[in-house]
């Protein structure tokens, strides 16, 4: 079954007001170059159009006294160490064209004897080719040195890096880094839940019993210590089951195990009907003598110890529970069970399971174990009907009009 990928939608810039919307783009501009000054020319009305005015301060200022401007190359005065005039534009709207972006570049205004040196337009929509090649054209025809447009993706790009999480958290309410540090939290905890599975295992496997453990569901809800119904299952359900081993997906258990005999090696059948769960055999007394009859597992119990021994099998039903699933392990146990019980979350009416599977295991070194089903054709009828699952009814084929179904 595909797994569903966990993805952050786009961000809502429509969402935010005007005002705010220049606010952020004046902030993510802070750390775009060296500012001498960076000033918010919008909030006060009457900005020529424009949003946010910066200085930059002159490369050659920034550089080391030895290659600054040299004065034999004519670069030496006040123009060569001016500041460079930045102007930034924010425009809150979700869809600007060619024409549209073309007639807000012609309404900026300067002051008498200034010198543009470069042009930012911001906006939360998708420039297309079109509007970048005829920005880069005005650009270019008004002597620009730098011009840059800021479209929705170039300011989610912005937005995600790590230096300015800040204000993703700051404008859209979440963060990336927030979420690292719980992703962090999430591994350690599935890590540690891992090695203390490993540790009780290590310390149980020398003796039978304790490869028993019980699943109760986390929300509280199940039934322990009442006995739970022999047929179907529910939130409310408890199950005894038995650790097989510790994976990469998380910790195989055996839920259930059944009777069961092979035949020449490839033929099998199962007494897998009902009543035949591992608590049928595996719990207390105290909980054996609740159960009043057990007529199904007597006979299965009979008619088993018939079948001859190197025909005897054990059906096993396995699956994994991840490691992120068990939220708490409790191995103190209790008057009725002195075990190792896992508290985990159930997904809809049972456990969490992954890869369920049924495996076939003879007794007898002769014959292999394999995977079966239920409807597997090499399944024969050798225990008694009233003890074998049923296989599904096939549904009846519909024929067309005018054919006799009896034909």
């Amino acid at each position: 079954m595909p797994t569903a990928n966990r993805t952050i939608g786009p961000l809502h810039f429509e969402d935010l007001d005007p005002k705010r919307f220049e606010d952020l783009i004046r902030q993510l501009a802070y750390d775009f170059r060296t500012w001498r000054k960076l000033e918010a020319t919008g909030r006060a009305g009457g900005d020529d159009g424009f949003d946010a005015r910066g200085f930059e301060i002159s490369v050659d200022e920034l550089l080391p006294r030895d290659q600054a401007a040299d004065p034999a190359d004519g670069t030496e005065g006040d123009d060569a160490r001016a500041d460079r005039l930045w102007l930034i534009q924010c425009k809150r709207e979700r869809k600007i064209g060619p024409s549209k972006l073309l007639e807000y570049l012609q309404q900026y205004e300067l002051a008498p004897g200034e010198k543009l040196h470069g042009l930012v337009i911001a906006a939360p929509c998708d420039f297309s080719k079109e509007s970048h090649d005829r920005f880069n054209e005005f650009c270019r025809q008004k002597g620009l040195q730098e011009c840059f447009l800021w479209g929705k993706a170039a300011l989610e790009d912005m937005l995600f890096q790590p230096k300015n999480d800040n204000l993703l958290f700051a404008y859209f309410g979440f963060s990336l880094a927030i979420r690292q540090r719980s992703r962090k939290t999430e591994l350690r905890a599935m890590i540690a839940t891992k090695k203390r599975l490993k540790s009780l295992i290590e310390a149980a496997s020398k003796t039978f019993t304790g490869r028993q453990l019980i699943i109760r569901n986390a929300a509280g809800t199940d039934c322990y210590p009442e006995l739970p119904p022999l047929t179907g299952f529910s939130p409310k359900h408890w199950w005894l089951c038995e650790w097989d081993k510790l994976s990469h997906e998380g910790l195989q258990l055996t839920f259930q195990s059944f009777y069961a005999c092979v035949d020449d090696g490839e033929k099998w059948d199962a007494a897998d009907l009902r009543g035949l769960h591992r608590d049928e055999f595996q719990l207390t007394k105290a909980w054996r003598d609740a159960r009043d009859p057990r007529p199904i597992f007597e006979k299965a119990d009979s008619e088993w110890r018939a079948i001859n021994d190197e025909k005897k099998a054990w059906l096993h039903i396995r699956a994994v529970i991840p490691y992120d699933k068990i939220l708490a392990i409790d191995d103190s146990g209790d008057q009725l069970f002195e075990g190792v019980m896992l508290y985990c979350t159930y997904d809809g009416d049972r456990p969490f399971l992954r890869n369920s599977h049924a495996k076939l295991k003879p007794n007898s070194s002769r014959y292999r174990s394999m995977l079966v089903a239920v409807d597997d054709p090499r399944r024969v009828a050798i225990f008694s009907d009233d003890l074998r699952r049923k296989r599904e009814p096939e549904p009846e084929q519909t024929k067309p009009d005018g054919e006799d179904n009896n034909s």
